[in-house]
């Protein structure tokens, strides 16, 4: 067993607050370069959604494997160990030469940054159970600002390749993690409240995972088609179409750090069912506007609308009964993640057959979704 010393919460939520912010720059800088990615291995669109989804199943692979891991050596080494690797991973997707290699690169970072998901997911509970108070939505507020930076710089460095490009970000991004892989805090056990083996989860949970679902899956689609909508449909550079990510960030980003006033003021759902209605008004506007400004303003709307649903929807799975908090927060989370990661890749071959821009309307049928259940909160 790998010991550390006591650390304190303060301290802790800064360091879980860098692996929340170095996973979103991370995603956002591979994102941010799929259009040069593409250029580079020659693939069509099916082809890339077929490596995109590799990066999926590493990532759902390494889920059942984190937990396994956290129940015996802690949250605290599997976190640290998932943040060097992802940061140490993502590089080698700049590598790639072919479409089995690039494959395997997604594979490869999908694995590590699964892992890291999960780990992080348990240290943000141990972190808001020591404050005594809310601390999810700064945290998750964080991994929006990290990939608003990594999209921007995405912007910023499309003169160079995308090998070097992810090299100038993961040196930099590596430097903390020894003080940050100090700070964070040791498991702490917690009183049995369910029978041991195997318990299906019960429905409302599931809605409410799928509601989760909804969400990663809408976020996903914006990173890793968003620059190419921009760019393949709007005639937008390969440097302006970057901003499709950055764009959704920023407002996702800025908005989280007002969730929880939001939600005192208008209850969860009537807040939840106003924002899908702006998610949906922003992703009509970045399908049919013809101007590349009001469709990064379509990205911007999608973020503002997005931010606080995914907060609400967990708050929500952790007031279901029937399971464990920490169970139910696991099974929602890995619908959700499961969103992120394998919708993207179906819209790819979705895309190959209709358009990507019809293929898109997917995202209007995620957000009816959360408008019909935003009362499961409610209820819940």
């Amino acid at each position: 067993m790998v010991r550390f010393r006591p650390s304190h919460p303060a301290a802790a939520h800064w360091a879980c607050a860098y692996f929340f912010a170095t996973c979103g720059v991370a995603y956002g800088t591979v994102m941010s370069r799929i259009p040069a990615i593409k250029g580079e291995v020659g693939l069509n669109e099916a082809e890339l959604g077929s490596a995109l989804l590799c990066l999926g199943l590493g990532a759902l692979t390494a889920f059942a494997g984190a937990g396994w891991a956290q129940t015996r050596i802690g949250s605290r080494p599997v976190l640290i160990f998932g943040g060097l690797a992802q940061l140490l991973a993502f590089p080698l997707v700049g590598l790639a030469e072919n479409l089995w290699s690039l494959a395997l690169a997604f594979y490869v970072l999908g694995l590590f940054n699964g892992t890291t998901e999960a780990a992080m997911g348990t240290q943000a509970i141990l972190v808001e159970r020591a404050a005594g108070r809310p601390r999810l939505s700064s945290l998750h507020a964080l991994y929006s600002f990290g990939g608003l930076i990594g999209s921007l710089g995405g912007a910023l460095l499309a003169g160079f390749t995308p090998l070097t490009h992810f090299c100038l970000v993961a040196v930099p991004a590596l430097c903390p993690l020894p003080f940050a892989a100090l700070r964070l805090l040791p498991d702490t056990p917690e009183p049995a409240r369910e029978k041991r083996g195997f318990r299906a989860p019960p429905l409302p949970l599931l809605l409410l995972g799928f509601m989760a679902l909804c969400c990663y899956a809408a976020e996903g689609t914006v990173g890793d088609w968003g620059a190419l909508l921009l760019h393949q449909f709007k005639g937008a550079s390969d440097r302006t179409a970057a901003l499709a990510y950055a764009a959704f960030s920023a407002t996702m980003a800025v908005c989280r750090l007002f969730g929880d006033r939001l939600r005192a003021t208008y209850g969860d759902y009537a807040l939840m069912r106003r924002l899908a209605v702006v998610a949906t008004s922003g992703i009509l506007l970045a399908l049919f506007s013809p101007w590349v400004a009001a469709s990064l303003a379509g990205y911007a709307l999608m973020g503002a609308g997005q931010s606080v649903i995914v907060p609400i929807v967990f708050s929500a799975v952790g007031r279901t009964s029937g399971m464990s908090t920490g169970s139910a927060v696991a099974v929602a989370s890995a619908m959700g993640f499961g969103g992120l990661l394998l919708a993207p890749p179906l819209i790819g071959i979705l895309a190959q057959a209709v358009g990507l821009d019809k293929a898109l309307w997917v995202v209007v049928a995620l957000y009816a979704c959360l408008i019909g259940g935003a009362r499961l909160v409610r209820k819940n």
